[in-house]
């Protein structure tokens, strides 16, 4: 699968002209450069090996290995929208999450899974863990497990810190484990 980016070619590219192709092990830093492709260096695309073919002010990326992109369609909707509640996550006793803005994602038959801001969940509690696990959909996601002082909750929480355009509306969020969890509360958006 090759992408398209509307992008400068590096200026340390020893290439003038024509089109040029390097391997490159990760695209972080072309994740970083490219501010306003037409489609996004995923994380997918960072995973392994891909080709990067320059030509002009553009940038051609091939992913090498990688599962194909599925896009969000009637078989397997996907919808994103402003949640209608306040969201409340609590374990070990105390509040890990409360917010007034949360999206509501849902997929296809699965129940709906409710993604926090970060600005609302207490990240003092949580350890980034070596676990990742992908979704053709979505994208590849990251864990993090709640550690206090009562309890330990491993691989609690998932977060796509950069997630298929289809799902962009998601990018950091935070999405917890229900049965990880003391509690995840639906209460009125209004007190």
């Amino acid at each position: 699968m090759v992408r398209e980016m509307s992008a400068q070619r590096p200026a340390n590219s020893p290439h003038s002209g024509g089109v040029s192709t390097q391997k490159c092990p990760l695209l972080l830093a072309y994740h970083d450069a490219l501010k306003t492709p037409k489609a996004k260096v995923t994380r997918s695309n960072r995973v392994g090996c891909a080709n990067l073919a320059f030509s002009g002010s553009h940038v051609y990326v091939e992913r090498l290995g990688s599962d194909p992109v599925k896009t969000p369609d009637a078989s397997h909707p996907i919808d994103i929208s402003p949640a209608a509640h306040r969201v409340r996550i609590t374990h070990g006793g105390r509040v890990i999450a409360d917010t007034r803005r949360a999206l509501a994602l849902a997929e296809a038959s699965y129940p709906v899974v409710h993604y926090i801001p970060r600005e609302d969940v207490d990240m003092s509690v949580l350890v980034r863990t070596d676990h990742a696990t992908h979704c053709p959909f979505k994208g590849d996601a990251a864990y993090y497990s709640i550690v206090g002082d009562k309890q330990l909750s491993a691989n609690a929480i998932w977060t796509y810190e950069l997630p298929f355009a289809a799902v962009s509306d998601i990018a950091s969020y935070l999405a917890f484990y229900p049965q990880r969890v003391e509690t995840i509360e639906l209460l009125p958006l209004v007190d």
